[in-house]
């Protein structure tokens, strides 16, 4: 019998600090990245994969998500719930037991990673193949730096038996890591999880239904990207942008015939670009943005509706929307926002 998988789990309920002025009015999750909140990308990513029932859930100060999708997405029939304290995304996904409780097997989603392919779909269509009990499993990764990570412990037959929280390096069980997708048996873990006394943390999911059950995985050899950091922004639109071939441009720009451009790179619709321009490498330019002449913009994502002046050098940068820069400003490595 086929095992079905057309209900996942959004988790969106993380504070955002480190992403702070960015995410002070909005979710870090709804950022835009090339001109399209974030989890948008996650949700056609879901789609595709055939999911057609998904739960967000959310902290109390994230109405915007809920506003933002209402209770369809495509083909997506959305549903909210609200983690009312921070603790950590196992106690997140309890959070939406009583719509899960009913699916043999959900996929859970971080709001906040994204893959440069549909790692949901991939992950269901293995997870179909696989034979026997299951009921974890795991899309997983190498990584150089197992501190920053999640990483999976095995045993001499290779089996999960484990998932240690961002060991220390030299302390880590592998340089195997797990990534924000994968899939649950709704028994199995809300069954290990239900006498859990939460505490504040990162502790992975799929590490309570290990005590008693059987976890499985694959690996994923692909780029991948957490909105961790402000600078992620740049390494999300690179992602989606070398996915169409390394540029982008949208309907109803003026780019002047002497602009040079340096791929990868995105300019919005309606962006104007005057004459001696540099955009690029990797300069992710959002819509209604004009960019007086001689300027030059690399390794930097200016959000849209913003207004570069003439003669500037800008490298590195996060610029928020509606942003204006004064003429011959030279701007490395800095977050500008309005507020």
């Amino acid at each position: 019998m086929d095992r079905i998988v057309d209900t996942a789990v959004i988790l969106a309920a993380g504070e955002g600090k480190r992403m702070v002025p960015l995410s002070k009015k909005i979710p870090k999750e709804m950022l835009p990245v090339l001109d399209r909140p974030f989890m948008s990308y996650n949700l056609d990513y879901l789609e595709d994969a055939g999911i057609r029932n998904v739960a967000i859930v959310t902290s109390p100060k994230k109405e915007f998500i809920r506003r933002y999708y209402g209770r369809r997405y495509k083909k997506i029939r959305l549903f909210y719930f609200t983690q009312k304290e921070q603790l950590g995304p196992a106690h997140a996904i309890l959070s939406a037991e009583s719509f899960l409780k009913n699916k043999e097997f959900f996929l859970v989603q971080y709001g906040d990673s994204l893959t440069e392919i549909n790692l949901p779909r991939e992950t269901i269509s293995r997870f179909k193949k696989e034979k026997g009990k299951i009921d974890a499993f795991l899309s997983l990764r190498p990584v150089e730096d197992p501190s920053r990570y999640g990483v999976v412990k095995f045993d001499i037959m290779g089996r999960i038996v484990d998932i240690i929280e961002k060991p220390k390096t030299e302390e880590a069980p592998s340089k195997i890591a797990t990534v924000g997708t994968f899939i649950l048996n709704s028994e199995s873990y809300f069954k290990s999880v239900r006498e859990v006394e939460f505490e504040k943390g990162e502790q992975f999911p799929a590490h309570y239904v290990l005590k008693n059950g059987n976890a499985k995985g694959w690996v994923f050899y692909g780029e991948r990207v957490d909105l961790g950091f402000p600078r992620d922004l740049i390494q999300a639109s690179k992602l989606i942008v070398n996915s169409h071939g390394g540029i982008l441009v949208k309907e109803n720009s003026s780019i002047d015939i002497s602009v040079k451009i340096k791929p990868p790179i995105y300019i919005g619709k309606g962006c104007r670009i005057e004459r001696n321009c540099i955009i690029g490498p990797n300069a992710f330019i959002g819509k209604n943005t004009t960019i007086r002449e001689n300027t030059e913009i690399q390794e930097s994502y200016v959000m849209g509706n913003c207004s570069i002046g003439k003669g500037c050098l800008i490298q590195n940068t996060i610029i928020g929307e509606k942003c204006s820069i004064s003429d011959y400003k030279k701007i490395v490595e800095e977050l500008i926002t309005r507020w």
